[in-house]
């Protein structure tokens, strides 16, 4: 969407259908739009975008089960910003769940560390026993059971805890997780909440169910059969400049499903379904490094009686006993080494094992001394991998052209 600023001034700022308008140095520029989603033809779809796209679906599929309780959960969401940007923002950062493109239509959701809620107040500490959790917030000798009131309640953690007040709201989300009979994981939100005030002498229990509402230890905790999935306590409160909140990330215990989707195999497959661009290299928008491919094995020159010569010199007739020295450089230091080098004369081949020195890249390789009166026509190594490296000489000091 272009947004004219000023209706006297017809100067834009957006995307208008395929194109994009902004000023630079007071100037209208119109460029073609670029599509940064991951939709439709014009998408781009680098392995690095699809890397972090394969993130948001679980992102998004869980804020919607949450919707129905999370406006207001971002105390410092801007005025223009909606509590489903906000949330993204803050979790896309340490997203790890990864869905297929198939997994997210289906509508598949993980309970994941995401923080559900963010703000000025106290976050409550949360801490796993063997088979429970219990808060920082204290309630001393409190006993909680089906007659135990809110004003009891209120009363218990007002007096136990110094940033608890009277009129605050203490709230309890609860997340469980499941896997239909597609294989497919789900997950279903229950919000549970209860006003602290020092009137109320309703039964706890209608507020707060047996589950999340226990004296653990002189705490506020959970009983031992809380629902597979996460769970986090709320703190809010009502102030002049609007609503407070406690800064929560979601409790977890469902370990293996969420082990099961942030593998990289997982995290693979998911960027398989929505397809990779291949990237090229020379186009200003490319996002991806390339990687260098490995330059290939050769010989670079190779050394005899002193005398060093490239490929393509010519070496005449051979006499007596000469040793022959070959260096080879190499693109990468990785070798394993060597089986054999030859001297191959117009006259034969003459195989040797020779002696092998490494520096840095270079692999020196002295071959025993050998006599032939035949030119030599090429020298060829073979590596103990089966590759063969060669250099080859001209058999006579006629040059194209000059015969």
């Amino acid at each position: 969407m272009g947004i004219v600023r000023n209706p006297a001034n017809t100067m834009r700022r957006g995307r208008v259908g395929e194109t994009t308008y902004y000023i630079s140095g007071g100037q209208q520029i119109a460029r073609q739009a670029l599509n940064g989603s991951n939709y439709g033809t014009s998408a781009r779809r680098s392995q690095t975008q699809q890397s972090r796209r394969v993130l948001w679906s679980n992102l998004v599929n869980f804020y919607k089960v949450s919707s129905g309780w999370m406006p207001k959960a971002f105390e410092s969401k801007k005025r223009s910003q909606s509590d489903y940007n906000k949330f993204m923002s803050v979790n896309i950062g340490t997203a790890t769940v990864a869905l297929t493109k198939a997994e997210a239509a289906a509508g598949a959701c993980i309970a994941a560390g995401y923080i559900v809620s963010q703000g000025s107040l106290p976050s409550i500490e949360v801490t796993a026993t063997a088979s429970a959790w219990y808060t920082n917030l204290k309630l001393g000798s409190l006993t909680i059971d089906d007659n135990t009131t809110v004003q009891q309640f209120a009363l218990a953690l007002v007096n136990n805890n110094g940033h608890c007040r009277i009129g605050q709201q203490l709230s309890f989300v609860s997340y469980q997780q499941s896997v239909d009979a597609l294989g497919t994981p789900r997950l279903i939100c229950r919000c549970y909440e209860v006003t602290l005030s020092d009137m109320n002498e309703d039964p706890l229990r209608d507020y707060l169910p047996e589950f999340c509402s226990q004296n653990l230890l002189g705490c506020l905790g959970t009983s031992d059969y809380i629902s597979i999935g996460g769970f986090a306590y709320i703190l809010s409160e009502q102030a002049n400049n609007g609503l407070l909140v406690s800064t929560q990330q979601l409790v977890l215990n469902n370990d293996a499903l969420i082990a099961q989707y942030t593998t990289e195999s997982q995290h693979e497959l998911a960027i398989a379904s929505y397809g990779v661009d291949a990237e090229v290299i020379l186009s200003p928008v490319s996002t991806n490094a390339q990687s260098a491919e490995a330059q290939p094995m050769y010989i670079a020159r190779i050394k005899i009686a002193n005398t060093s010569y490239n490929s393509g010199d010519y070496y005449g007739p051979m006499s007596g006993a000469t040793t022959k020295a070959v260096e080879i450089s190499l693109s990468s230091s990785k070798l394993d080494g060597v089986s054999s080098v030859s001297f191959i004369a117009e006259n034969g081949t003459m195989a040797q094992q020779p002696s092998v020195t490494r520096d840095g890249n270079v692999i020196r390789l002295t071959a025993p001394t050998i006599s032939t009166t035949s030119p030599l026509a090429r020298v060829t190594v073979t590596l103990s991998d089966s590759r063969v490296v060669s250099i080859s000489f001209k058999t006579s000091e006629s040059i194209d052209g000059d015969l």
